[in-house]
């Protein structure tokens, strides 16, 4: 081996250059993975599958040994920190990102913005400081209403190692003239009236410090959080109708969808496999195998009597004495002939001995997957149609509501039915009815959130595999809670590594893995408990083609639906 020189306190180098060379964490925590002595390990005595994880890793870790040995002459210690040039905000994804939404605004008039969920930004004259004060200004927002698009444009969810955050609402707003970033005068205040998608009463408030990469709580107006009530105008009551009309038309595809799913389903049958009936009369055959290829490899094969109307139940007591194998399509048919008489029989080739019970078990296991696949399609099923009950309801409620809402004696400016439609709306995830409202002199990011605790990790370490059991190498993996809007973040970028991956019991989750080529992948657990998880994971592989964003939202029954 060649002596190594060790530099010291070379100068720092950016984040690009970094990633140019060997990802040594990702490395080391293979290594600490490997450790224990392969026999002691859980997976060892897993399936064949889950032992060939343990010994990839095994071999990528010795591989890289060997060149880093043969190519690596100099070795940099820094005894500096790390460079901290790497972007805040940094979707995930490659050539993926959440649009803004650009408004044009003259910094020498008082100036109002309205989105499309009823967020209002208010830019008083003078507010903004730009370069060209007769010029107009570039205004880009986002708003990030559920987990989706806040993962796909990049936003990071944690308050700390051990908590993420909740949202109610989220907004990115940001100025520019010329493409230069204006400012906002300390004196002249933006003003943000911010919908939320829940109560915000019950939530923090917070700002993305882009330059620590930290969230700072943010202090509201004196009336913090401002709760709208429910208008009864007409055009409120009409835009909730269009809403609830356009997600009952969304449920009625989906159960469709699941419909079709349930009807396709083909459950396994003894004849694929070869296996024989009970009862049946059944006999070896010497045949030529060159004319039938496709039973050459079997063994332990012999025919089965397929029972018909027109078959001699005696043609096997009588003695025969030339007998022919031939095929129509897939089916097989048996001449039986002497001097006197034949007989045709149709026949099923069939297993015997060793590669019969083979068959047996891999029919099982057929059978049980069908009866999993069809549970779950039927659960869901039930989902989409209770959901679809619920909106139907709420859709009659407005309707009423409409029609009489002149009629009806109002009480605290809404009416009786209002009052019912609410109560019904309480859970629901898109709700107009909440809002907040503060005064910014700077651009960023802005969230309605609340902390909740990351679970605990995993007691097993989880195998992750490709659907086919192709060991799955993950950069980061995201964990979504689909009742809530959060996410867990682990590996490369964030505070925890993936091997301290872990669930909330009986949630319903959804995990992306992006891997180190970024590809991303996919996999579902609804009412997590340990017994689901069975020391592997299994995920569906993204197309390069499949848009990230409405992929997510369907994994997350997201609607883009604004009330």
């Amino acid at each position: 081996m060649e002596n190594f020189k060790l530099n010291l306190d070379r100068p720092e180098i950016n984040s690009n250059e970094i990633e140019k060379q060997q990802n040594f964490d990702h490395i080391i925590s293979s290594y600490k993975k490997m450790k224990p002595p392969v026999y002691k390990n859980p997976w060892f005595w897993g399936s064949a599958g889950l032992a060939t994880v343990g010994l990839t890793t095994i071999v990528s870790l010795n591989a890289m040994s060997n060149k880093n040995e043969t190519n690596d002459k100099n070795i940099t210690l820094n005894s500096k920190n790390l460079p901290q040039d790497t972007e805040c905000i940094k979707t995930p994804l490659e050539k993926e990102d959440v649009k803004f939404s650009t408004f044009i605004v003259n910094p020498s008039k008082d100036e109002k913005i309205s989105l499309e969920s009823g967020t209002t930004i208010e830019i008083p004259k003078g507010a903004l400081i730009a370069e060209k004060k007769n010029e107009n200004v570039e205004i880009k927002i986002r708003e990030f209403r559920d987990k989706s698009s806040a993962f796909v444009a990049g936003i990071p969810m944690d308050l700390s190692k051990n908590e993420a955050f909740e949202s109610a609402g989220m907004i990115e707003i940001r100025g520019s003239q010329a493409n230069k970033e204006v400012k906002i005068n300390e004196n002249k205040p933006i003003l943000v009236d911010l919908i939320t998608t829940q109560d915000p009463s019950t939530f923090g408030f917070w700002y993305l410090n882009e330059g620590d990469k930290k969230w700072e709580s943010y202090s509201l107006l004196k009336e913090e959080v401002v709760k709208v009530e429910s208008s009864n105008t007409a055009a409120k009551i009409e835009k909730k109708i269009e809403v609830t009309e356009s997600e009952i038309n969304k449920l009625d595809l989906k159960i469709k969808e699941v419909k079709s799913e349930i009807s396709s389903l083909q459950a396994p049958n003894q004849e694929a496999y070869k296996i024989p009936n009970k009862g049946t009369q059944k006999f070896d055959l010497d045949f030529d195998k060159k004319d039938y290829p496709e039973l050459a490899s079997f063994k332990n094969l012999v025919f089965e009597v397929i029972p018909s109307k027109n078959l001699d139940p005696n043609f096997s007591k009588k003695t025969w004495s030339e007998m022919d194998l031939s095929k129509d399509e897939d089916k097989y048919l048996m001449k039986f002939q002497n001097s006197r008489e034949s007989a045709l029989v149709n026949v099923r080739p069939v297993l015997s001995g060793a590669e019969l019970k083979l068959a047996e078990k891999n029919f099982d296991a057929a059978i049980q997957t069908f009866k999993t696949e069809k549970q779950s399609l039927d659960s869901k099923k039930t989902s989409f149609e209770a959901k679809k009950l619920e909106h139907e309801k709420k859709l009659n409620l407005l309707l009423q509501e409409k029609t009489e809402l002149s009629q009806i004696p109002k009480k605290n400016g809404q009416s009786a039915l209002g009052l019912e439609r609410a109560k019904l709306e309480a859970n629901d995830v898109v709700s107009s009815s909440n809002s907040l409202s503060f005064q910014t002199t700077r651009f960023g990011v802005f969230n309605s959130d609340k902390p909740i605790a990351y679970p605990k990790s995993l007691a097993v370490e989880v195998a992750f595999l490709w659907i086919g059991s192709q060991v799955a190498k993950f950069k980061q993996v995201f964990v979504f809670n689909k009742d809530k809007n959060n996410r867990y973040s682990y590996g490369d970028g964030f505070l925890n590594p993936i091997e301290n991956i872990g669930f909330h019991k009986n949630d319903d989750l959804v995990i992306i893995g992006i891997d180190f080529d970024g590809n991303l992948g996919y996999a579902e657990i609804n009412d997590f408990d340990d017994s689901k998880i069975k020391y592997k994971l299994e995920f569906h592989k993204k197309g390069r083609s499949e848009n990230t964003l409405d992929l997510l939202k369907k994994l997350l029954d997201e609607t883009t639906a604004i009330s």
